[in-house]
């Protein structure tokens, strides 16, 4: 028995994806070119597990150097009395107390610096933000909670998904922009002081 089943009847019967959001007269489509299953697991799940590895490596590194600060801050008092101890000053060791109290000084400024160079608080948030935005939309999509209850659940979840890395995306090239501008306008200021030294040479 021959199949009477005209090929525009096959397609109609397949999953359509409206593609509506930025044209006026979008191309039809019948199927994806990437099943919603590959779009999770090759580009959401991964994003998200990077962002969500990075968030925790961040938040230790700031930890430990927070805690560090704690114990070294709460050190040197402690060594700054000893100091004036009868026993300290009569064998000369006041000498090195005061070295280790300025060394110890010393660290916490380092670490101030690194903290605010690294800027691992910052990260540790931001990134835990990212990674929890596009765990909702998982878990909205994979319930087919609204917006996800339409026919064109898919696009939405890409087009969601691929706006939240994008807006991170755009955040570090703004970052860039600044550190070029910093960077730009510390040659400029050194150009001007060398030329203003060879004039007076």
């Amino acid at each position: 028995m021959e199949n009477t089943t005209s090929p525009n009847e096959n397609l109609s019967s397949q999953p359509k994806f409206s593609g509506t959001a930025y044209n006026h007269n979008p191309q039809e489509r019948n199927i994806a070119l990437m099943s919603d299953v590959e779009y999770i697991a090759e580009r959401l799940d991964s994003q998200m597990n990077w962002y969500d590895k990075k968030s925790s490596e961040n938040k230790k590194k700031y930890k430990r150097i927070k805690r560090t600060e704690a114990v070294i801050a709460a050190f040197i008092p402690i060594v700054i009395t000893f100091g004036a101890f009868k026993i300290v000053q009569e064998n000369n060791w006041d000498v090195y107390i005061q070295v280790t109290a300025a060394l110890a000084g010393v660290a916490l400024v380092v670490m101030n610096s690194l903290l605010e160079l690294d800027e691992h608080h910052k990260l540790w948030k931001e990134y835990r933000v990212t990674c929890e935005m596009m765990r909702h939309e998982r878990y909205m999509y994979v319930t087919r909670s609204e917006p996800y209850d339409e026919a064109d659940a898919f696009p939405r979840l890409v087009e969601k998904i691929e706006a939240i890395l994008n807006s991170e995306t755009q955040r570090w090239k703004q970052i860039d922009k600044k550190s070029d501008k910093k960077s730009k306008n510390s040659n400029s200021s050194k150009e001007k002081s060398l030329n203003e030294e060879r004039k007076l040479s």
